[in-house]
Order: C-alpha cells, then structure tokens, then sequence
C-alpha cells in the first residue's frame, strides 16, 4: 500500500516523464471523420518501417461500408509530407485472410435468451470465407478458449451449440484473453467480436478494468463489442471499442443475428493500404493520415506511430571535443547565470524522472510478485477427475525416493497408444526444438523450448518458458509456473498433456 504522498509523487512524476519523452497517453489511431463519408484506421502496423500497412474502414453518409475503392481514391500522408501508396488490397482479396477471436458471455444471466445468442454466433461464423480463421472464447467466472484459431467452420459451429451458460461474469479477463489471442494471429487482419448481457461481476478473476484497457491499447486489433439485452456496461463496452478503433452496437434477442451481420459486412468490406515512408528511420513519433475519396467528398483518419529504431547516438568526434576548448588549453567560456539555471532545472528534472522510474520499477516487481501468487492458485486440487481418469491414489505410509519421485506426462492427442513420457526431479522440455525432450512440429503458436515438467519435494511442478506470445494454457488461461494436481491437463499449441505421480511401491519384505 502506497503513501498519499508517494502517490502524489509517483504521479507527478510519470507525468512529466511522459511530456519529456513525448509519449502519447492515447496510443490508439484516432479517427476524424467528416459530414458525409467516414474513414477508420483500424490497426497499424509499423514495425517494417518505411514499410507501413494499414487496415481502413469506409463507411458512406449512410454509414454502410463502401465497396470497390480504387487506388486513386486514397492518398497517405506522413504528417505534411505525401507519403507513396505502394498497394490498395480489398478484404474480397481470398490472399487478406481474416482472423476474428468470438468471445461469448456463457454467465447464468444469460440462460433465458443464450439460444439467439448462439444461433447469431454459429450465422456469423459461418459467414467467413473458406480460408478465414476464427476461435471461440467463451467466458462465465472463468475464461475458456473452447475452440482455438481454425479455418473449420463446422467444428467453430459445433463448440459454440455444446457451450450451456452458468455462472459470474469475468469479462475484464474476457477481454484480455480476447486481444491476447488476436495480436498472435498470423493473418492481415484481426479482430475480436465480443457479446455480453452485463458487466464484470465475479472475485474469481483479478484482472481489472485497467488491466484490460491496457492489453487491448497495446494489442492494437479493433474490438466490435456487442451489448446484449437491458443491462450491459454500456460505459466499458463502448470504452475498449473506441481505445481500439471498433465499434459497440446494442442488440436484443430480436436484433442480436442482424447486429452479427452488421459487423460480418464491415469486415467483408475493409481495404489493406502498404505504403513506403520517406522520412529516415529515427524513432520519432509520426502521424499518419489517411485520405478516401468518396463520391466526391473526402474523408480522412489519423494514427501515430514511431518512424522506425532511434539511432545509438555517435561518440563525440575529436573536432566536436576540440571546439570545447580554447587553444591554450583554458576551458572555453561558458555563460553564467542562465546557464546554471537551466542544469539546475535539467538536474531537477531528472532526479523526478529517475524517482518516478524507482516507483514504477518497483510497482511492476509488486505486480510480478502477485500475479506468481495467483497463477499457483490456478490449478485447483482435482480429485474426482483424477479418479475418473484412472489415475492411482498415493500408497498409504510409502514416502516419495530419493529424487523426489517420477512422473509420467502423457499427450493426449487422439493417437492409439497414447504417447508417454517419464520425468522426475530433472526437467523434461517440451517444444520445436530438435533437443526437445517431448519434440513437437514447428508451429507459430510453439516456441523452441516452451515448457518444462518436473517434480520437487514430490510435487509435479510446470513452468512455461516460451514468452509471452506463445503461451502454455490451463483451462484456457496462459500460466508461468504452477504445481500440478493429478489428472490436472495444459495445452502447448494444439497439443494437450496430461501429468501423473507415479507412485512408489515398497519392495516386498526378504
């Protein structure tokens, strides 16, 4: 717990750290829209600077997505400058595959009108292209990746009719979970299309209102919320739309299927802009603006962005440091007066911004520190799974060996006989990497050496090692490191283990 005047302080600080560096506090592309026709940013990618790419959104007067835009019809500038459109690609482009991540509300207040909810889910699923990608999250008190990214519509369709609504509410950690999975996407574009019929309601999750504004900010994927029934967080919803350049819409069990299509044909109708920026890659914050011309009237958007990696700042030359001296040797003469004012200010101002970066260094050690604590309490001891699983019971009176006992991961993947794995108090690794232990096929989803399983002071212990884009899941929720109960399963891409104890038994008497 801070003090008042930590608080104070703390606060004072990050903000004059973040007018020094210049940093925007709104990351997200803002929109400018004139009377008549509308254009959105909807993400942009900057990280192949001069390389820039876009996804934009036209709507006409009437607010309907405009088809066919030609070439000519769009023009890009870099602040003032004109910046050259290399190519204008619309979405009906089969090469522009879409990924959408479908998160749906399944909490128990929504039991009396979950079936339109459903049926509107399974139309616009359906309504994707052939090579489209969707996943299925489906959130109550927990968060659930029932179904991950695939192109099958027919098994998208089949998990949502299986989801049964039950239930509180985590929809901060839905919405995490939701930009989570599409910044991983693998396509041009992404987007999360999100339902639900309240608000944040449960102690079940930790995450927070601010916690989720941030991930979607730093995700950069639009996120279309949709408001069901008489009592969403109309505030939230159409807070975390308009910080990523989605939209929120309303709808009812009557209108919730039309509201579905409404964001289908905004998707269907996007365009994808590649452009080549002229200005030298030296990490300064940039604005780029978007220009369509529609039925001749325009209409433009506006995004920040960063022109590529500063440069390291070059040592001093021998002319530069020459020019500091006079030619005794006599140090060059300085002013007085103004000049020790302006390093005291200089002084001042960075003893506040290394005071603010101790605070903020520390509240991040804090927050490490707590979230340790809430991924060990993510796998609940599981007995009764345990036993339907056939796992063995612990041997009454026989202590674990030596070495803490072994262990037995097996992959539970469809395959006659299942393959197994044995571990003890060295760590098996799990990943892409040909040293792997358990070695698995190279996917974008799998890191070279992902997780590692073993077991300390009899206890399986998991800890995942991959990074933070390819995470290892427990019920659908990404973990570090946590201690396994028996029959207890993780997902490492599309592959899923499961952990067991193999309990020791005692020689027989001589």
């Amino acid at each position: 717990m801070y003090s008042f005047q930590t608080v104070i302080i703390r606060r004072l600080a990050l903000a004059l750290i973040l007018v020094l560096a210049g940093v925007s506090l709104w990351p997200g592309a803002v929109s400018a829209q004139q009377p008549g026709a509308a254009v959105t940013i909807n993400q942009l990618d900057a990280s192949k600077y001069p390389q820039l790419s876009a996804v934009v959104t036209v709507l006409d007067a009437r607010q309907l997505p405009v088809p066919a835009l030609t070439d000519a019809q769009f023009e890009a500038f870099d602040g003032e400058q004109a910046t050259p459109i290399t190519t204008v690609r619309s979405a009906q482009d089969e090469s522009l595959r879409l990924s959408v991540i479908v998160v749906i509300d399944v909490s128990g207040s929504m039991a009396t009108s979950f079936s339109s909810a459903q049926q509107a889910a399974s139309q616009f699923v359906t309504s994707l292209r052939a090579n489209d990608e969707a996943a299925i999250v489906a959130f109550n008190d927990k968060v659930t990746v029932a179904a991950p990214l695939t192109a099958d519509k027919r098994a998208l369709t089949d998990t949502i009719s299986r989801l049964q609504p039950g239930g509180g509410t985590a929809l901060f950690e839905a919405v995490q979970t939701g930009a989570f999975l599409a910044r991983e996407a693998n396509t041009p574009r992404a987007a999360v299309v999100l339902l639900t019929d309240g608000e944040n309601d449960t102690t079940a999750s930790s995450s927070t209102e601010a916690d989720s504004l941030s991930s979607v900010r730093s995700a950069g994927i639009p996120l279309f919320t949709i408001g069901y029934g008489a009592a969403p967080d109309v505030r939230y919803l159409q807070s975390i739309s308009t910080a990523t350049q989605g939209d929120y819409r309303a709808a009812t069990s009557a209108s919730v299927v039309a509201v579905y299509d409404n964001i289908a044909a905004l998707l269907r109708n996007q365009y994808v802009l590649t452009m080549t920026a002229t200005a030298p890659a030296n990490g300064d914050d940039a604005t780029l603006r978007i220009v369509a011309n529609v039925g001749g009237s325009a209409a433009s958007a506006e995004a920040a962005f960063k022109r590529g990696a500063a440069p390291v700042s070059a040592a001093p030359t021998a002319a530069a440091t020459a020019a500091g001296t006079s030619d005794d040797d006599e140090p060059a003469a300085t002013s007085s007066g103004g000049s020790n004012f302006a390093l005291l200010a200089i002084g001042a101002i960075v003893g506040l911004a290394a005071v603010a970066a101790i605070i903020l260094v520390a509240e991040a050690w804090l927050r490490r520190r707590r979230a340790h604590g809430r991924q060990l309490a993510v796998v609940k001891p599981n007995p009764a799974l345990a036993a339907a699983l056939g796992v063995p019971p612990p041997v009454p009176g026989v202590a674990a060996s030596a070495d803490n006992g072994t262990g037995r991961l097996i992959e539970l993947n469809g395959a006659t006989p299942a393959h197994t794995y044995t571990f003890a108090s060295a760590p098996i690794s799990i990943g892409s990497e040909e040293a792997c232990d358990v070695h698995v096929p190279r996917r974008a989803d799998i890191a070279a050496r992902h997780a590692l399983v073993w077991i300390k002071d009899g206890k399986i212990i998991l800890r995942h090692v991959g990074g933070p884009r390819r995470p290892t899941l427990i019920g659908g929720r990404p973990v570090q490191w946590v201690t396994l109960d028996e029959g207890d399963e993780f997902t490492v891409g599309p592959h899923r283990y499961r952990a067991e104890r193999l309990h020791e038994v005692p020689n027989p008497p001589d």
